[in-house]
């Protein structure tokens, strides 16, 4: 006699369960354990196919079977991680620039005496202001910000020591300091700089999460930017999605099952597996 689906048992509604976490953008998602058949790099080909649909990338073989594999942050219709990480990137880059920049405008300020109206307060300035606000899950990256504070701090003071030496009639050695600066503190701060998008480089890295029913058979794919961790929940500790406002008609509201309440910054919302299955076959 066959055995039900993973998904079709019944299970007591105290009993623990676990799920793979994963974040998309700043929301955290999960898909019981249960419906993980694998998790493997994005390193394998990707066929196109003619079928269209909201994220979807192609077909890949697991194991010889053929899988539809969708981008899940394009299948929400939301930004991924590895979006964002890249516009950080495109930041971090912009606001480097801005600190070459404002050196070379005090530098024309003292050899032209014209006035300086750039920041010279460093929590003013665009990277300043960005910095005080900026959280990320990446620790490793948080410490390199941290990093930036002295030669950031320094780099602002010199506009008002520069040009009092040049108001005291001391041009020539305000211009010898400020390059002084320039290939010290700035040439540090430009180093910080790289460091930081090379860490962010270093962490956008695409897996595909192999979802099945039965436990045996992959059924599609899941691109993802960013795992997580495991959670833990009782069936119990999930609010459905009708109590979240959400519209039964809402094109995604059949891919979830509801939102884990498992405490801390593991609260997640947790996947449908045949609300999703059923979702991307009518792509």
């Amino acid at each position: 006699m066959s055995q039900p689906a993973a998904s079709e048992q019944v299970q007591p509604l105290d009993e623990t369960r676990d799920a793979f976490s994963f974040w998309v953008g700043d929301t955290l998602f999960a898909l019981e354990l249960r419906n993980v058949l694998s998790i493997e790099q994005d390193a394998n080909e990707i066929h196109p196919d003619p079928f269209s649909g909201q994220g979807a990338l192609g077909v890949v073989r697991h194991r010889g079977v053929p899988v539809r594999v969708f981008d899940f942050a394009g299948f929400l219709g939301i930004e991924s991680c590895g979006q964002q990480k890249e516009a950080l990137i495109n930041t971090l880059s912009a606001r480097e620039q801005d600190h070459i920049d404002w050196l070379d405008s005090l530098e024309n300020a003292i050899r032209n005496d014209e006035p300086f109206t750039k920041a010279r307060n460093p929590h003013q300035c665009a990277f300043g202001k960005w910095r005080d606000s900026f959280r990320s899950r990446d620790e490793e990256l948080m410490n390199i910000l941290a990093q930036f504070d002295a030669p950031h701090r320094r780099i602002h003071s010199l506009a008002d020591r520069l040009l009092n030496m040049n108001d005291a009639g001391q041009r020539d050695e305000a211009l010898r300091a400020l390059e002084l600066e320039r290939v010290t503190t700035l040439a540090e701060l430009r180093r910080l700089f790289e460091h930081a998008r090379s860490q962010i480089r270093d962490s956008i890295r695409s897996v595909l999460l192999f979802v099945t029913l039965d436990g045996k058979e992959p059924r599609l794919a899941l691109r993802l930017n960013e795992i997580s961790d495991m959670v833990s929940f009782q069936p119990g500790n999930i609010a459905a999605t009708h109590s979240l406002g959400i519209p039964a008609q809402e094109r995604l509201a059949r891919v979830f099952q509801g939102y884990i309440q498992a405490g801390g910054n593991q609260d997640c919302l947790l996947l449908d597996i045949e609300g999703l299955i059923e979702s991307t076959c009518h792509l």
